[in-house]
């Protein structure tokens, strides 16, 4: 059994290139053939690492030779899906499609996206959504699709805890990490907004970092940032950070490194989106036994303390409820296990290769 792998592959360090490093790396430890065609990478077209394709063209191969027996999409976009779609009823490829976020209420799928779904399940296209959240902004019910194509998995694959990964992070992050405490981490894919709000939260993380500083002034938060995107913004951030005196309290980690070190080494993990469709992220705090705020934006891992979306006030005493009773919040996770999805997404890939 041959994998194709297409989606995006770090850097830089967000939920679908995380989860499609780790996807590989747990095929490759299986020594099942995987080779990831990186679509955020195709502007840069070096790469040293074996099994990745950064040039667009590696993947129209497709069209005209097998190269390998189930090519997985991670990611999604109705003019692909449509591609997909033909090049599995055409050259009888055996398609499977994680979609890992809509942005479209369930009501309100535009026409594109209706069509293409249509397409895609007519094909036999196998359908992945991370949570229950998800599911219910695809339309599966008004074309009948079967059980069999449609698998809610989760998005979290645990990380190969590696030395490397540690040292790839800057000193002066170790240096913050160790010299604050209580520490809280945050992170982000890139800046943007969802509904005129921050998606991500950094304003929320920011009025939280003052909240707890007021009665421990050794608080420190470190925000990853590996894009920046809205470049405006985040210099607005900065200047909050400076007006309200936190430059020491708030770092943002702009480097393009793995999140899982300094989560592992972290007191509460926070999450304060706007919006979310299950966020690997508290998962893999969760898998740690760090204590973790979230938004209720969507159904979270289990053990993970919620919050009224953008509600500043509930968000700041989740935390400080946290750390004033910080040993029963450790012991409670305890007895808490992250499913992995690898064994799910493993035992579909061998179903499909039956077919």
């Amino acid at each position: 059994m041959k994998i194709s792998l297409l989606g995006p592959y770090p850097p830089p360090f967000g939920g679908i290139s995380v989860h499609v490093q780790r996807l590989k790396e747990r095929l490759d430890k299986r020594n099942i053939p995987c080779v990831v065609y990186n679509y955020s990478g195709w502007s840069n077209h070096e790469t040293n690492i074996i099994g990745i394709r950064n040039r667009p063209w590696w993947l129209f191969k497709q069209l005209f030779q097998k190269t390998a027996d189930i090519l997985h999409c991670h990611g999604y976009s109705a003019m692909a899906l449509i591609f997909l779609s033909i090049l599995a009823m055409a050259r009888k490829r055996k398609i499977v499609i994680t979609s890992h976020g809509f942005l479209f209420p369930p009501a309100r799928v535009p026409l594109l996206d209706r069509i293409a779904f249509c397409i895609g399940i007519k094909a036999g296209i196998h359908f992945i959504v991370a949570g229950a959240e998800m599911e219910e902004r695809i339309p599966w019910a008004r074309y009948k699709i079967g059980n069999s194509q449609k698998h809610l998995i989760s998005s979290f694959i645990a990380p190969i805890v590696r030395e490397e990964d540690f040292t790839a992070i800057p000193r002066e992050v170790w240096d913050f990490v160790n010299n604050h405490s209580p520490l809280i981490t945050a992170n982000a894919y890139k800046i943007v907004f969802y509904n005129n709000h921050d998606l991500y939260g950094i304003d929320l993380c920011i009025e939280l970092c003052q909240a707890l500083k007021q009665s421990r002034p050794n608080t420190g938060l470190v925000f990853f940032l590996p894009e920046i995107g809205d470049h405006e913004y985040f210099l607005k951030m900065k200047r909050r950070l400076a007006e309200k005196d936190l430059q020491d309290n708030f770092l943002f980690v702009t480097q393009k490194v793995q999140l899982y070190p300094v989560i592992m080494n972290s007191d509460v993990f926070v999450r304060p989106t706007a919006v979310d469709w299950f966020g690997v992220s508290v998962a893999e705090a969760i898998y740690f036994k760090v204590p973790t705020v979230a938004s209720d934006v969507c159904p979270r891992a289990k053990g993970t303390l919620t919050f009224r979306n953008r509600d500043v006030s509930e968000f700041i005493d989740k935390v400080k409820g946290i750390l004033d009773n910080y040993e029963r919040h450790k012991k409670r996770l305890d007895k808490i296990e992250i499913p992995d999805a690898f064994d799910s997404i493993l035992m579909l890939y061998e179903q499909i290769d039956r077919m």
